[in-house]
């Protein structure tokens, strides 16, 4: 089921590709913010935890194979 995907609550294990992700979409914007601006849009490690720990994160996910 190609582009069939879902929404779930993010884990710590899914920061990597979470960070990767926001850097990746953001990159052709960087230039539009301030470098706190753009640090507190894309994250650090540090800061995505303290997302974690404040907020709900939420991540795509997609159906398993049976």
């Amino acid at each position: 089921m190609a582009g069939v995907f879902g929404i779930r609550k993010a884990r710590l294990e899914d920061a990597g590709e979470i960070l990767a992700c926001l850097a990746q979409a953001f990159a052709p914007y960087r230039v539009s913010y301030s470098p706190a601006g753009f640090a507190d849009t894309v994250l650090t490690e540090r800061t995505l935890r303290q997302r974690f720990r404040e907020r709900t994160v939420r991540s795509p996910s997609t159906p398993r194979a049976t």
